[in-house]
């Protein structure tokens, strides 16, 4: 029993040491982002205002409002983009079908 008692003790003092010495941490976000020049880096350069309204409004066609590169730069660097898709009242969104993949 007076064996245990050593290796139990010094189990946790390894424990506590490598503990304290684990750190992990999100990188900066503005590491993610490539910033052109002479463009300043604030709230408005992270926020898109393209889509505010768009669901306040129903459409007589369908409609597509989209945030690229070319409305939104702050998507530089980061390989995505969005898209609202608004299809009228009494529209219809059809199925996705690929002909190829169900051979």
């Amino acid at each position: 029993m007076n064996s245990i008692k050593p290796i139990s003790s010094f189990l946790f003092l390894l424990a506590l040491v490598i503990a304290q010495n684990v750190v992990a941490s999100d990188p900066d976000i503005l590491s993610d982002f490539i910033v052109a020049t002479n463009t300043s880096v604030d709230g408005k350069f992270f926020t898109s205002t393209g889509a505010r309204g768009v669901l306040t409004k129903f459409p007589q066609n369908f409609t597509l409002t989209k945030a690229t590169l070319n409305e939104f730069p702050a998507l530089n660097g980061q390989c995505v983009s969005y898209a609202v898709l608004q299809f009228p009242s009494d529209g219809l969104n059809p199925p996705l079908v690929l002909l190829n993949s169900c051979s």
